[in-house]
């Protein structure tokens, strides 16, 4: 009885370690992010003079490559000394392919690069410029559907009309986004 007591105990013990390994690796499988899943971002940027807030729908066709489109508003304070200060309200349509490290390193991060077509309308007077940026970034998963990154680039105008400001120089990004 004292054998089958031992045999018993010894046979749990050296068992349990890889069942719970199995269960927990089922568990982590389960929530782990999906890195083709659609999206919804938001970012506040920093555009050369321009600043502001914006929001973005990606569609991912795999776990490389996603299309992203939405827009920005940005601001720019302009001040005449001794006159007025007043900020310039801009916004920013945007278009974006999207290049993903396809697989999630140490299941939770990922770098990326955003290739964007942009055009820039600035309301006051009517002032316009287009241009492109690429940017690279880092992706954080902090829950299976919601990330955050950090992005860091430069936006290079290609047209502009009479005094444009050119929106010209680097890019910074901290960018929010929901997966579904």
């Amino acid at each position: 009885m004292k054998l089958l007591r031992y045999t018993t105990l010894a046979w749990v013990l050296c068992g349990l370690p890889h069942i719970y390994a199995n269960a927990l690796s089922a568990v982590e499988e389960r929530f782990r992010p999906n890195p083709a899943a659609h999206g919804i971002h938001w970012d506040y940027s920093l555009v050369a003079p321009y600043h502001g807030a914006g929001l973005r729908a990606t569609y991912a066709f795999n776990s490389w490559f996603a299309y992203g489109f939405g827009g920005r508003t940005l601001f720019r304070l302009q001040d005449d000394p001794g006159v007025s200060t007043r900020y310039l309200i801009s916004v920013m349509p945007v278009s974006q392919f999207i290049f993903r490290y396809p697989v999630l390193v140490n299941h939770f991060w990922r770098p990326y690069f955003v290739s964007e077509l942009n055009y820039l309308y600035q309301f006051s007077d009517g002032r316009e410029t287009a241009g492109i940026s690429g940017r690279s970034g880092i992706e954080f998963f902090v829950s299976q559907n919601f990330s955050l990154a950090f992005e860091a680039g430069l936006q290079l105008p290609f047209y502009r009309n009479t005094n444009a400001t050119l929106p010209q120089g680097g890019i910074l990004s901290v960018v929010g986004a929901w997966y579904f």
